[in-house]
């Protein structure tokens, strides 16, 4: 066998992928002393999971797939990741290379997937390195993992490897492009991101339909079929090992916060599939603000403050401000339509300058396809700022309105700007492209890129005012602290006046690096450089570009020590104060964080609020106003600071707090919490059933009932809570809790007549199951969000288990489809063998 021929052909690559490795270290090099990078989402995760991953540990083989730590209590589905039978998560793990999954290894991915696309277009491979870095360190990438948006980090880098498989198969390259498409579809599908693999398929589905038309026009709609069919055939097998989550996510979607709400809406809005509108809306890229892609500050998002040689410093100073210099920092840099920015959304200067540079060279149906797909997703993450293309999608385009955080859409484009950039330098490189059309070309790019930066740095006031949605919150803020009105308003005007500063000195920042990218794409026009050069050039300056930049919202200061790291969840006095309490069951209310975004008590208790993009709709429904005015009234009465005996009088108000079983409310972390003895435990009898007809009348009733005393119930329920006639409440009757486990409880009931029982704990239809002494039995729903059920009279044991049918068969399939990936990438690798040894042979 010679070696040598082998490794010919793919040492040259096997050197660029150890120099991604080398690269993504060197971003992150503080790993390499074993320091940690604290993310948000990550730190998030790990408070949502805690219960699960304790309970895993104590229960080996026997993971739960439902959680009491948040909200109530909902489906882990979303949470945790547990056990999983999907050949693809292997492959996922294996790609890692044993390199820092959250942060070296996300870098690595999208480098080495973009490279592969541009192989695959067959662009050469140094050339191949400027594409991977302009699209790996987009600003928005390095965000996404700063804040640990993990999985969606993992999503956007498969995008290139999911679209190079698809470009193969319209190449005629069907079997390459069948095996490629299959694995990088499992792959985008196994990172568990929807939303990024979302839009993953609506680029394909652009991709598809500029083919169609091209493939029309060429009489080739033979082809255009034939690769229909393998794509279809590529993604049903690659989805296959996916079934259990995309299951039992599809299956929870219906009763989360994405499915479509059971009250009817009463608002002049059109009701949508999926999210409420403005919640989802909520994010939405301002259009002026999409100048960031070419300026990284263009509205001074990231930038932490006004310097100590600012105007605003100078105005504070002259007015007598102490410390002036830090009392600027303090003052809002960032002027778009969003409440605050952390960093813009920037593609790199010279990007911006080739993407339109490709506008004008690139001929093939490659280049509408890209400007569709990026004017597209531009528009659409203007979101609110755009109506007449956002309600077109959110309303009748299938799932879009599923999804918040509209502006992540400009991943789209993030993929379209160094793709068609690059196509254009391909197209300079590959053919015998008419110089003068070259240069033609490259005048036009220049003049509209050159003319806009020239505006932006000297003019920029003609156009914008520097005034931000972000500036009335603070001439508030100045007036409630009895600041004059002129003071305020040379306030106001120093900051107009500094932001307009750092819009000019970052536009020309991105001149100087567009005048060396003209410079060197005229010396490979007039080919007085060679392509080598040319391309390591062009890698080197795009990497500074982005960088430099990257490096002001994520470098070596965010890094902190590994036993720093690992003590993010420090218990206060009241946790532990609450954790000596030996009842196994209860749930504690934090007024001291933001109840609803709050992943730090779920951590140690099962917590009223929590924090989770998908929580269960109904439960969303009880905080947005029953529950929401129990934590109003609640808030008024702990201001009046009353008597031990008024509190506790009070307490008994709350009906929604009380019905959840509150036991808890802490107040102040460093202080003994508040026991709540009004909350009604884990379950109990009531005097009686009152039936409604429809989900809006359960609603209004709870508003104002006692729970202690009534069950709120849908008439639907009827047939499930047969018997319910013949309920009669008696005091001596008990029921109690007795053992508990997050997908498991066990309740013992004694009572002389048949009960109705209220158990407070969410209901969930597509899991859980009740049984009484071992036998299976209906329940329904009361209150709202709570189980309810019939209770025979007599002494008896009664069981709830969560046993999703879906998670049960979802897994079988998982396994048998994981085991035919297995086997047909063993023919794969077989095929390739033998297929060289016929070569070696000849």
């Amino acid at each position: 066998m010679n070696l040598k021929k082998i490794f010919n052909p793919i040492l040259p690559h096997l050197l660029i992928v150890l120099g991604f490795i080398a690269l993504s270290y060197a971003y992150f090099n503080p790993v390499l002393s074993g320091k940690r990078l604290p993310q948000m989402d990550d730190t998030h995760a790990a408070g949502m999971a805690h219960e699960l991953v304790v309970y895993d540990q104590a229960n080996p083989g026997h993971e739960s797939q439902w959680t009491n730590s948040m909200f109530g209590g909902m489906p882990s589905y979303l949470v945790k990741s547990g056990k999983s039978n999907n050949i693809f998560l292997f492959f996922f793990k294996f790609l890692h290379f044993g390199m820092p999954g959250g942060t070296v290894a996300i870098v690595f991915a999208l480098l080495l997937g973009f490279y592969l696309l541009l192989q695959v277009l067959g662009f050469n491979r140094w050339l191949s390195i400027g594409g991977a870095i302009g699209f790996a360190f987009a600003s928005f990438n390095i965000l996404i993992i700063s804040v640990g948006h993990i999985t969606q980090a993992y999503a956007i880098a498969y995008m290139p490897i999911v679209i190079a498989g698809f470009i193969l198969l319209f190449n005629k390259n069907y079997f390459w492009g069948t095996i490629l498409t299959t694995i990088a579809v499992g792959l985008e599908i196994v990172c568990s991101h929807p939303q990024i693999a979302y839009y993953t398929f609506l680029v394909v589905l652009i991709l598809f339909i500029i083919k169609l038309i091209e493939y029309f026009r060429l009489n080739e709609l033979k082809h255009f079929a034939i690769v229909c069919a393998l794509s279809l055939i590529s993604v049903v097998i690659a989805i296959a090992p996916s079934t259990t989550s995309l299951w039992i996510t599809y299956e929870y979607g219906q009763y989360s916060t994405r499915g479509k709400s059971e009250l009817k809406n009463k608002s002049a809005e059109k009701e949508s599939s999926g999210l409420d509108k403005d919640y989802a809306l909520t994010y939405s890229y301002g259009r002026a603000e999409s100048f960031s892609l070419l300026v990284p500050s263009f509205m001074g998002a990231g930038v932490n403050g006004f310097k100590e040689n600012s105007s605003v410093a100078e105005e504070l100073q002259k007015v007598g401000v102490q410390d002036a210099g830090r009392a600027a920092a303090s003052f809002p840099v960032y002027w778009g339509d969003q409440s605050f920015r952390g960093a813009p959304t920037y593609f790199g200067a010279i990007i911006c300058f080739l993407f339109v540079f490709g506008l004008f060279i690139v001929k093939k149906s490659e280049k509408w396809w890209l400007l569709i797909a990026a004017v597209l997703s531009i528009i659409l993450a203007w979101g609110k700022n755009f109506l007449l293309v956002t309600d077109l999608f959110f309303y009748y385009f299938p799932g879009y309105s599923k999804f918040r955080t509209v502006e992540m859409i400009m991943v789209i484009a993030n993929f379209a700007f160094p793709l068609l950039g690059l196509l254009a330098i391909k197209e300079i490189i590959d053919t015998n492209l008419n110089k003068e059309n070259a240069l033609k070309a490259l005048k036009y790019s220049a003049t509209i890129i050159g003319g806009l930066l020239l505006i932006f740095i000297l003019i920029p006031g003609w156009f914008f005012d520097f005034s931000g949605s972000a500036d009335n919150q603070l001439v508030e803020q100045l007036k409630s602290s009895k600041w004059p009105n002129d003071l305020i308003n040379n306030i106001l005007s120093a900051m107009h006046d500094d932001r307009a500063s750092i819009l000019r000195t970052d536009a020309f920042r991105s001149l100087f690096f567009v005048v060396l990218a003209i410079g060197l794409v005229w010396l490979m026009i007039a080919k007085k450089i060679k392509v080598l050069y040319f391309s390591l050039i062009l890698s080197f300056l795009i990497l500074i570009d982005l960088w430099t930049v990257d490096r002001r919202y994520l470098n070596k200061d965010n890094f902190v020590s590994k036993t720093e790291y690992q003590n993010q969840f420090v218990k206060t006095q009241a946790d532990d104060y609450i954790l000596n309490d030996p009842d196994p069951d209860y749930r504690v209310l934090n007024l001291a964080r933001s109840v609803f975004n709050d992943a730090f008590t779920p951590y140690f208790h099962k917590s009223i609020g929590g924090y989770h993009g998908a929580k269960m709709k109904r439960y969303q429904d009880l905080i947005d106003r029953p529950l929401f005015a129990d934590l109003r009234k609640l808030q008024e009465i702990l201001t009046s600071k009353p008597s031990l005996e008024n509190l506790n009088n009070s307490l008994k108000s709350l009906s929604i707090l009380n019905m959840l079983n509150t036991k808890y409310i802490i107040y102040n972390p460093d202080a003994i919490p508040i026991t709540n003895s009004s909350a009604l435990g884990n379950v109990w009898f009531v005097k009686e059933l009152k039936w409604v007809n429809n989900p809006d009348e359960e609603y209004a009733a709870i508003a104002n009932f006692e729970p202690d005393k009534s069950a709120i119930v849908d008439k639907k329920w009827e047939k499930a809570l047969a018997g319910s006639e013949n309920i009669k409440f008696s005091s001596k009757d008990s029921i109690k809790l007795i053992s508990y486990k997050p997908n498991y409880l066990e309740y013992r009931s004694k009572s002389q007549n048949p009960e109705l029982a209220v158990f407070s704990e969410i209901f969930y239809d597509k899991g859980w199951n009740a049984y009484i002494d071992g036998k299976l039995v209906p329940h329904g729903r009361a209150d709202y969000v709570l189980r309810t059920m019939v209770v025979p009279s007599g002494d008896h044991n009664i069981d709830f288990k969560f046993e999703p049918v879906s998670y049960k068969i979802g897994q079988h399939i998982a396994f048998i489809s994981s085991l035919i990936v297995g086997l047909l990438l063993l023919f794969v690798f077989v095929k390739l063998i033998l297929d060289y040894s016929k070569k070696q042979e000849v």
